[in-house]
């Protein structure tokens, strides 16, 4: 492979391993596909001080300033539950009704994000809770009012930024009326574009200018592609057309996991990064398996040294990614075990609140 177009290539990457360590196999990927930033999963950490070891040793192996980032949304989805109590859903949250408490969430995940040295989390959902979705979504969803969702995630979005955490909005356009899990299916959205615009994308409309970046999910919406199915993820009308032009967003757009059924089941791998390039995205998630990062990076090269990839127009991509970069927080020196430790009794706190807030609504018939 072509070593000056792979960096350049990789600079529109967010890659994630199997390690809980940089060993030989991690030094390698980095070196190979130079990512613009990693993303760690549970199976990454053991303990926070591990935890804090790694991220500093991938800060310091990467050759540019990287986005070191997390799903840390409470509930189901809790990277961080290994070793600090377990946070509320969104849904316990909203159901007591105070949207501090979804500050004081995103301020306790913002915390430890900083303390762990992390700079990005890919969260909150902004996805609208609905008898269609709610198989698949579970409690990861703030509510099935588009205002209250605008709320509480407000709400949590200024609590993660009070630590430099970088906020980002999924799934869009919305995941509410999807009735298949996009980690195994392609669900198809049957909803019109006034019904969208009027509830799905009313979190993103009101708070795009909060937003750095907004993750775009794998389901179809019919009102856009209506002609052949395709993953919002790969659809220019979605990306390009809505996102960027009718709603004006100048953030980044990073894809959701490319390895994720939805997308693999229809499209083969040495497509998948070129048609999301294409569509407007700007970074390909990319999490665990290196024979799909390689593939994917293969077909990438293959179109840019045919010329069916504009990287001329990908430099624009490249030029949004880098200023958001440049406001990158380094990760601590050191892991601070006292300033953890008193977090760890902040976070067990906050769980009894909202479990406390819970009980006195549900008692007055909430």
């Amino acid at each position: 492979m072509n070593t000056s177009l792979m960096e350049t290539l990789g600079q529109h990457l967010i890659i994630g391993f199997e390690a809980e360590q940089v060993d030989n196999s991690v030094r390698k990927l980095l070196d190979t596909y130079r990512p613009a930033g990693v993303i760690l999963f549970a199976r990454n950490l053991r303990t926070a001080e591990q935890t804090a070891q790694l991220v500093r040793d991938l800060y310091a192996h990467l050759p540019h300033r990287p986005f070191l980032s997390i799903d840390e949304e409470g509930g189901t989805v809790d990277r961080l539950k290994k070793f600090l109590p377990p946070l509320p859903s969104a849904e316990s949250v909203a159901r007591t009704g105070k949207p501090s408490l979804a500050h004081q969430q995103g301020d306790l995940i913002g915390t430890a994000l900083r303390l762990l040295g992390f700079n990005l989390d890919f969260a909150p959902v902004l996805d609208l809770r609905t008898h269609t979705s709610r198989e698949a979504l579970a409690q990861r969803t703030f509510g099935d009012d588009p205002t209250q969702v605008t709320e509480f995630a407000r709400s949590f979005i200024e609590g993660l930024k009070r630590h430099r955490i970088l906020p980002c909005g999924k799934h869009f356009p919305g995941l509410g009326k999807a009735g298949a899990d996009t980690h195994f299916h392609l669900p198809l959205v049957d909803e019109p574009m006034v019904g969208l615009w009027q509830q799905d994308l009313v979190p993103y409309r009101r708070l795009s200018k909060l937003l750095p970046l907004v993750l775009v999910g794998h389901a179809c919406y019919k009102a856009y592609d209506f002609q052949t199915p395709v993953p919002a993820s790969l659809s220019s009308r979605i990306i390009r057309d809505l996102l960027r032009q009718k709603m004006n967003y100048q953030g980044l757009v990073v894809t959701d996991d490319l390895e994720m059924g939805a997308i693999t089941d229809s499209v083969p791998l040495r497509e998948i990064g070129v048609r999301a390039l294409e569509a407007g995205c700007d970074l390909l998630i990319v999490s665990s398996r290196e024979r799909s990062l390689h593939e994917i990076m293969t077909g990438l090269e293959k179109a840019a040294s045919k010329g069916s990839l504009d990287l001329e127009r990908l430099k624009e991509s490249r030029a949004r990614i880098a200023r958001l970069r440049r406001g990158l927080d380094a990760p601590p020196a050191s892991f601070n075990a006292n300033e953890f430790a008193k977090l760890t009794q902040r976070f067990r706190q906050f769980s009894e609140q909202v479990q406390e807030a819970e009980v006195k609504l549900h008692a007055v018939g909430w």
